[in-house]
Parts: C-alpha cells; structure tokens; sequence
C-alpha cells in the first residue's frame, strides 16, 4: 500500500516563528517514521525559493513568484492570501494529500474547511483557543474538520463545552521548544557575556508589540516593584524586553517608559543587521549603532529575528521570565523559558494557566475580565500589583534558592512536555481518521442547473436551498461559509471587520460597510458554484 500522504498548511518551516519551528520540528519527526510522502503547503515563501533548498520535503509556496506580476496582484488584493488562499486548490492538486494538517487560528484557515476539494482529504485541525465564548462561526468550521486537537488541556476543555460535547477533542499536542532550550550552568556568565553586571536582577519578557500583549502593564508592574524593594534589590533589577519597534500596537514605548519613570531599567534586545550581533540596550528608538560594526541595529521582527542560539543565550541571562498578556492560543516563550530554567510567571488565563501552572510557575491574579470588540470573547485583565509582590518576593529569596527554582522548573518542565508524545498525539490522529473514501481520480462530478429561485420569507431557507440547489455542494450546509453568508443576511450588510478575506488590523470607516441582501447572497454563491466547476474541471484534466 502508498503511503499516506499528509500535507501541512502553516508557515514555512524555514521561519523562525511559533508555527514554523512547530511545523519544522513536528513534519521532521513524521518524516522520520518513513510512514508518510510529506509536503508543506506554506505562508511567506514561493515555491521553488532559495530558502527552499535543502528541505527534505516538497514545499509549496503560498506566494506567488517575484517575477509573476499577475499573480502578486491578484495576492495582494486580499490580505488573507497571506494564509493561502490563492494556491491552496493548485496545490492539492499537484500533491493529492490523504490529509491535511493545519495549525493556525480559525480565521486563516476558511479555504481548507470549504474547499471544493474537502471531499478528497481528511481534515485533522489544530486551532488556537485563546479565549472564551469561541465565535459560532469558528465552532462550525471546527464541528467540519475529521478531527480536533487542541495546544492545550484547556482549550480542549472550553471547545468540548461550547459545543455540548458535538466536538470532543481527540487530545492536546503542544508544540516543544528545540533541544537547543536548555539552563545556563553559569548564571553570572550568561550575563557578563551581554555585558551585564553579573550581579544584576532580570526580569525578562518576550512578546511581539501587539494589541493583547500587555507592555505598559508589564512596565506598570516592574514600576512598583521597584518602589516595594530595598536598595539592594532595586539598584540591581532590570526589565527586559524582547519585542519588536514598530509593530502593530504601542508605538509610543518611550512615552510610556517615561511616564513609569524606568527608562534607565529597562532594556530592550537590538539586532545588528550586518554583524548580526544581539544585545541588551537602553531604548534607542528603532534603529540604532551597532556597538561592534558602527552599522545599524534594530528591534527584530519575525522577519528579520534572532536565532534560536541567541534567543536561548538571552533567556539564560534572566533571573525570572513573565507572559503578560490578555489571552495566549499559547505561548511558546513560557515554554521556551521554563526549558531553560526559569522561573516566571503568566496571567491565569487560557492557555497561560495550563503552562504555568505544568511547569511550577506562578498564576497571576485577574483583576478582571473584559469583552474583546474583536472577537467577541472574553479575556483578562491581570493584578498589576499581584506581580509586583509576586517579582518582591522572588528576589528577596536567597541567589541559592532562586537557582533551586530554575532547577525544578525545568524538572515540572520535563515531567510534562515532550516531542515523543506530541507526535505519538498526531500519528494516533492521523491512524484514527485514515484515507479518505473519495477518490482524486473519481470520475466527473456533473453539476444540473442551478435554482436560486426561491422567493420565501425565511431566509435560512433561502440560503440552504441556494447551497443545495444552486451551488450544488450540500456538505457546506451549516459550515464556516455558510454561517458567514448568514451573518450578513441577517444585518442587510457586510462588515469588513468580520470578512477574513479583507480584515486587516487598521481601522475601519463606516463607508467601508457594504448592504447586503438576498441579491448580493446570489451573486456570492454564483462565484462559489463557479469556483467549484472550475476547479472539478481541472480535476479531471489532472487525472488524463
């Protein structure tokens, strides 16, 4: 018998982000099993790119080539081409994958759920639970996959309840940081080697400059640290953070390190963009001297970061490690941190408090929760003074103690995760949803003439018989697309701030909103019945 052949829709494996060092390590190890044919199917390159090289599997590029000038055009008129969407259908085509694995959040995942292919590959889905009450949208896209897993214990739990157990969790399979993520077995070193008093106090954090990561509460909370401590401890306590100028959200960091008074405190990770040199400074705005070459520094960026040698050198340099954040689908950097033996401390929410607590960390206290406009889910906002005392406390222990610290998180670290059961979690899955009954080589679906010609009051009606009847394809009843279609029935509009395929996180005006009705309804399912035909036409024609 072929081997099953498995095709992971993410990121390129060659990035270093959360889920490419997931997909990299995760598809490295199944590769190794020699069970499955493997390719990826990948954001942020091209097929056949340079990075490319050297993979040991087939990648296929979710960008068009540089010298397609149709193809980057018609990439860049949808933000969420960025996560697929254009090639996904070409690329099933040429792989012809049993399954498909996916990791990422519901909202970059719609063309896997609805493709006219579905039929053809199981659906094993992954999806990032950062947050309670999940959108009904997501549920449906989620209830359509063959099998869920989710990152954490957590996540499993809320998606299980939501759903009045419709969807029940094959299991959570969290992603391992590299072997590379070990303690330093020279405190003092590790930090003398970034030019630090080997004597100082690290409070570190790494989180990109978005919206749900809490910067200016996190300096808040250093703030009154240092007014709780003596002179001894405060003297020597530094914040550091590893972040990325400008991103997305806080592009006024200066200001708020002054309002705090701590801009001598706090540090920030700069990267030179010629000698490659990564180290702490005082903040410099985005760009800066590099102190070896003279050439320019910045902030890195997921582009353009550190390497997984440099990250783990910075973390052995911190005494204590914080994940400040409304919600986390995740958080690898608590985990990476705990690798490396140290301690720290996480908001007690999401998938936060399953890591924190699995590797003998501290639960921050949640001052409240709140509504996220976005989402519609609820999220946290933590005790700014409840980390404080947590940080007062921890650096009044004795320098032996705190080690001791360091040592048993690494061991609660080692007693939960491992890549041995990660992957033993996705090759159970991927043994439990099989082949696919449908064929790539079946014969021609024949599509009748389309009826969109009911005129009734109810518009569910309406839109069942217009996917029923008009596009022809029932399995999209009650899915992720559909619900969409709904949704704006139900307002007369379409709001781009729920339409993944032209959200982006700039504001939206009131004119951007379009009315929509039955008539607008049809014309969308046209283009899905005409997608469909096309692309079962060059099914065909792909089989000879």
């Amino acid at each position: 018998m072929e081997k099953l052949r498995l095709l992971l829709a993410a990121e390129f494996t060659g990035l270093s982000t959360g889920y490419g060092n997931y997909g990299r390590e995760l598809l490295t190890r199944l590769q190794e099993t020699g069970k499955y044919e493997i390719a990826e199917y990948s954001s942020y390159v091209y097929s056949d790119a340079p990075e490319t090289e050297g993979c040991p599997w087939k990648v296929f590029g979710a960008e068009p080539h540089p010298n397609d000038e149709n193809g980057r055009k018609s990439y860049s008129a949808y933000p969420i081409n960025q996560f697929g969407r254009l090639y996904f259908e070409q690329t099933l085509l040429e792989f012809k994958p049993d399954v498909v694995l996916s990791i990422r959040d519901n909202w970059t995942e719609g063309h896997v759920a609805d493709s006219p292919f579905r039929k053809y590959y199981k659906w094993i889905y992954q999806p990032t639970i950062d947050s309670r009450p999940i959108e009904n949208g997501w549920l449906a896209m989620d209830a359509g996959a063959d099998l869920i897993l989710t990152y954490t214990d957590w996540g499993s739990k809320v998606i299980k309840e939501q759903s009045g157990g419709v969807i029940s969790p094959f299991g959570w399979a969290s992603p391992i940081p590299d072997n590379i993520f070990t303690p330093s077995t020279n405190k003092k070193m590790s930090k003398a080697v970034f030019g630090l008093d080997p004597n100082s106090l690290i409070v570190g954090s790494a989180m990109r400059s978005q919206p749900r990561k809490l910067i200016p509460d996190l300096m808040e909370a250093f703030a009154l640290f240092l007014e709780q401590v003596d002179n001894s401890i405060s003297s020597r306590a530094k914040l550091w953070l590893h972040t990325g100028y400008p991103d997305v959200a806080w592009s006024n960091l200066s200001d708020y390190l002054n309002y705090y008074g701590i801009i001598s405190k706090v540090l920030f990770t700069y990267l030179c963009n010629s000698c490659e040199l990564a180290y702490p400074a005082h903040f410099q705005s985005a760009r800066t001297s590099c102190p070896r070459c003279g050439r320019i520094s910045m902030l890195p960026t997921t582009r353009k970061g550190v390497s997984r040698e440099q990250l783990r050198d910075i973390y052995r340099a911190w005494d204590f490690s914080v994940q400040y954040a409304v919600c986390e689908g995740l958080g690898m950097p608590l985990m990476e941190t705990a690798a490396c033996g140290i301690p720290g401390a996480a908001v007690d929410y999401s998938a936060m408090s399953d890591v924190i607590r699995n590797t003998g960390g501290t639960p921050i206290e949640i001052q409240r929760m709140f509504w996220d406009h976005g989402t519609g889910s609820k999220r946290a906002l933590p005790n700014n003074e409840h980390l404080a005392n947590v940080l007062s406390g921890f650096f009044s222990l004795p320098n032996q103690v705190r080690l001791k610290r360091g040592f048993e998180t690494r061991c609660s670290f080692d007693n939960i995760y491992n890549w041995e059961k990660t992957v033993n979690v996705w090759e159970s899955a991927i043994a439990e949803v099989g082949r696919p009954k449908r064929k790539w080589n079946e014969p021609r679906k024949i599509f009748t003439q389309p009826d969109f010609s009911y005129n009734g009051p109810d518009d569910s009606e309406f839109l069942k018989r217009g996917i029923k009847y008009g596009i022809q394809r029932e399995e999209l009843l009650g899915s992720y697309l559909a619900n969409g279609i709904a949704r704006d029935l139900a307002w007369g509009c379409k709001h781009p701030a729920c339409d993944p395929l032209i959200r982006t996180d700039e504001s939206i005006n009131n004119s951007d909103i379009r009315p929509f009705s039955r008539n607008e309804a049809v014309e969308e399912l046209k283009a899905i019945r005409q997608f469909s035909e096309y692309w079962e036409n060059r099914r065909v024609e792909s089989n000879g």
